[in-house]
């Protein structure tokens, strides 16, 4: 067991060893080892080889907290690989900004494969992405922009043809309220058996779990 500050430092190991991603699509960076990059991102990242450290700064300065698309996970076969990434939301950002977030999520499509397909989840309810918006936040476009912040036309199989998806994950405030209220329960002893399952049922913790199996079955089906 540990305090978790150790968590992704040994990223090489975790990632190009045990989940072997290919070292010549993949590679890990020190931009963020001071992180200044993004604060609460481990200090080493995976991210696709062709992006350099310049163009992630341009990615982070775009995202909300600094948090870039990077390198979660990455699933090695013998016919294709698929890899998993997180980032924060898309800001209100100049055109530069647009377009250096989409050059980079280009870059992590073909680290995948020239042929891989481009899925963006939004783990957001709506309510909690409409919210967002009104604070600066964004979506994701699934367009290419020019550098006059146009849209491109590009070809089929580029990131101009992703799927977007929004999986409804409640906000981890409501997690934690829906947790301390099962906690509370569990504790409670006056509470006679037949009434047992429905309060179980109000503190919402079943359905928040179902919620989570869900998005997980979603994005491991694509």
């Amino acid at each position: 067991p540990t305090a978790g500050w150790d968590i992704g430092e040994d990223a090489d190991t975790e990632f190009f060893v045990k989940q072997q991603a290919p070292r010549e699509r993949w590679r890990l960076t020190s931009a963020n080892l001071d992180y200044s990059l993004c604060p609460s991102y481990p200090s080493k990242l995976v991210v696709p080889a062709e992006a350099e450290d310049l163009l992630l700064g341009q990615v982070a300065a775009a995202r909300g907290q600094g948090r870039l698309p990077v390198l979660t996970y990455f699933h090695a076969s013998n016919s294709k690989g698929s890899a998993l990434l997180r980032c924060g939301q898309l800001m209100h950002s100049s055109s530069n900004g647009y377009c250096a977030n989409s050059t980079y999520l280009e870059k992590c499509r073909k680290a995948v494969g020239p042929t891989a397909a481009l899925a963006i989840f939004d783990c957001r309810s709506k309510v909690a992405a409409n919210m967002n918006y009104l604070k600066g936040g964004r979506q994701d476009n699934p367009r290419r922009q020019n550098q006059n912040g146009g849209i491109e036309r590009v070809s089929s199989g580029c990131i101009s043809l992703p799927t977007a998806n929004t999986l409804d994950v409640p906000n981890i405030h409501e997690m934690l309220s829906s947790y301390n209220a099962l906690r509370t329960l569990i504790e409670r002893s006056d509470i006679p058996e037949s009434k047992w399952l429905q309060s179980l049922g109000s503190t919402g913790w079943l359905d928040h779990c179902r919620r989570i199996t869900e998005a997980a079955v979603t994005i491991a089906r694509r």
